[in-house]
């Protein structure tokens, strides 16, 4: 990435910052993300993430534009990056009123005989949910935007599902989700509820299993 400002680094300590960006606005066009007024991001269409890209600790700025179009952006926004941290940045929102959210990754060594996984409510149109892992209710009242702690799992293959807050219904589920030992994942629920693109649970892996 291309960096408005770099903060000093006097012990050669190795400060960099790593983001990727998830589409995650379901009406929305493919886009264009240009960081400092470079494209660096095209084409991005619902569901898809960017890898993770390095940067250097400072300030960027940010527009989103309709991949047909550059004209006039749908976001501008400046954003920062910290020292040494990881992020993903959401594109949010139905696309009359998009907008992104910064959601740090988890950078610490973690016990590796263990699977960490959180969840991330980014469905514009869904009430508030509930998390069962293994069908024990373990997450309540989750709503739009916000982002778990990491749940503490055996690896292994395990049951998920997504109900509205305080019923039986579950809106979407992912009965058979492995998760390895060691590594992080997040449970980015996305789509609408009831309409299309439909409800979906994305599990990426995050940046501090591999980078």
């Amino acid at each position: 990435m291309y960096y408005a400002h770099q903060n000093e680094n006097t012990n050669n300590i190795d400060v960099t910052a790593y983001v990727r960006l998830l589409q995650a606005s379901p009406d929305a066009p493919p886009l264009d993300v240009y960081v400092n007024d470079i494209k660096l991001l095209p084409n991005l269409k619902f569901k898809d993430f960017t890898e993770y890209h390095s940067a250097e600790p400072g300030y960027y700025n940010l527009k989103v534009y309709p991949t047909t179009e550059d004209s006039m952006p749908i976001i501008d926004r400046d954003i920062s990056m910290d020292d040494s941290m990881i992020y993903t940045i959401a594109i949010k929102n139905l696309a009359n009123d998009m907008d992104f959210q910064v959601i740090p990754d988890m950078r610490e060594d973690l016990p590796k005989d263990k699977a960490y996984i959180r969840f991330i409510h980014l469905s514009p149109n869904l009430s508030p949910v509930d998390v069962l892992i293994d069908n024990k209710e373990t997450i309540m009242d989750m709503g739009y935007e916000d982002v778990t702690e990491y749940i503490v799992l055996t690896p292994g293959t395990h049951s998920l599902k997504i109900n509205q807050t305080g019923t039986n219904e579950t809106v979407v589920s992912s009965p058979k989700t492995t998760l390895k030992a060691g590594k992080l994942y997040a449970g980015y629920i996305v789509g609408l509820d009831g309409d299309r693109p439909g409800l979906q649970i994305l599990f990426p892996l995050e940046g501090a299993s591999y980078l």
